[in-house]
C-alpha cells in the first residue's frame, strides 16, 4: 500500500510544481489534489511549432531543446510512401512525456515546466511560426472532458501560445500526437512511373503494380487492381474500391436486378478504401505492412 501511494504522488504534485507568475514558472508545495483519470479516458499533450522560413533544426537551436520529433519543410508526410505528400511546412514536436492516464491539465503542467525561461525564445519564433500546445483527449464513451486552470491558460498564453484540442472517441493507442511520421533520411529513394499498363511504385521493402486505366487521373482512382510483391518472393493482390464507388456500382445494380437489387456488395479479393487515389491507396498498403495485417486482408496470388 506504501508502495501504491509513493507511485500516486506524482500525480497528486504535478500541479503543484507549476504554480505561474508573470515572468516564469515558480515551485511550490502546496499540494493540489487530482482524482485518477477515469480508465475509460486517456489524454496527450505536445508542443508543436510549424514554419514556413524557419527549418526545424534551427527551432531546437532557438529554444536550446531537444524535441521528440522533427520534419523539414520538403520532407514526406509519410516516409515509407513515395507517394505521400511533402511538407508544406517545418514542424518540431516536443511531447510532455507524461503517459495517457494522466489528465490534460498535467500534460500542460509539464509542458510549460519544460519551457521555463524559454520566453524570449518563443517570443523571437512567434513571427514566423505557429505554437500550439495540442491536446488529445478520448473517452470510450465519447463523453468527458477537462477544465484548464486559469493560471495555466495565463501563462500558455503570456508563452503566445494557442491550445489546439483534439477530441478521439477511440482508445489512447489509435491517439496520434500533432505528427506521429518517423523520418528516415537514409532510406534510398523509391521508384514510381509507368511499366506498360501497370503504374508501379517500388521500394526496398514493397512493390506495387497498379492497373489504372490509361488516361485517368491517378489522384482520383478509385477502383483498380492492384498486386504486391514482398521481398519474400509472394504475390498479394486485390481490387480496390472506394467507398463511394462500391455506393455507386450497387445503384447501379439497383436497375440491372443484380446481387438482390442492391442489396449487398461482393467482391472476392476486394479492399475497400474511404479516399480515391493511388497516393491514399499506397498509404494503406504501407499501414497494412506496418501491421502486419497485409498477408490476412488480400489474396495470395503466389
Amino acid at each position: 500500500m506504501e508502495e501504491a501511494r509513493e507511485a500516486q504522488q506524482p500525480r497528486r504534485n504535478l500541479l503543484a510544481r507549476c504554480t505561474v507568475t508573470r515572468h516564469g514558472v515558480a515551485v511550490s508545495d502546496e499540494p493540489i489534489e487530482l482524482s485518477p483519470m477515469p480508465s475509460s479516458k486517456w489524454s496527450a499533450g505536445s508542443l508543436r511549432i510549424t514554419s514556413w522560413t524557419i527549418c526545424a533544426s534551427e527551432i531546437s537551436v532557438r529554444l536550446g531543446i531537444i524535441p521528440d520529433h522533427e520534419y523539414e519543410r520538403g520532407s514526406l508526410s509519410s516516409p515509407r510512401n513515395p507517394l505521400s505528400r511533402r511538407r508544406e511546412t517545418a514542424v518540431w514536436i516536443l511531447q510532455s512525456g507524461l503517459d495517457n492516464d494522466r489528465r490534460p491539465e498535467e500534460h500542460v503542467a509539464e509542458l510549460l515546466l519544460r519551457l521555463a525561461g524559454k520566453h524570449e525564445a518563443l517570443a523571437s519564433l512567434a513571427a514566423d511560426c505557429k505554437l500550439e500546445l495540442f491536446l488529445g483527449f478520448g473517452s470510450e464513451t465519447g463523453q468527458g472532458g477537462c477544465a484548464l486552470p486559469s493560471a495555466l491558460l495565463r501563462k500558455t498564453g503570456d508563452l503566445g501560445l494557442d491550445i489546439a484540442l483534439d477530441l478521439y472517441p477511440q482508445a489512447a493507442d489509435d491517439y496520434a500526437t500533432a505528427d506521429d511520421a518517423t523520418d528516415d533520411p537514409g532510406r534510398p529513394d523509391a521508384e514510381e512511373g509507368w511499366d506498360g499498363p501497370f503504374y508501379r511504385v517500388r521500394t526496398d521493402d514493397f512493390e506495387i503494380r497498379f492497373l489504372p486505366g490509361p488516361h485517368e487521373d491517378l489522384g482520383e482512382v478509385c477502383n483498380t487492381d492492384a498486386e504486391v510483391l514482398l521481398p519474400d518472393g509472394s504475390r498479394w493482390g486485390a481490387t480496390i474500391l472506394t467507398v463511394d464507388e462500391a455506393c455507386r456500382l450497387m445503384n447501379r445494380w439497383d436497375g440491372t436486378g443484380e446481387v438482390l437489387s442492391r442489396q449487398y456488395f461482393s467482391c472476392p479479393d476486394g479492399l475497400i478504401v474511404r479516399s480515391p487515389g493511388i497516393t491514399g491507396v499506397v498509404d494503406v498498403i504501407v499501414g497494412l505492412l506496418d501491421a502486419g495485417e497485409l498477408q490476412h486482408t488480400l489474396k495470395r496470388l503466389v
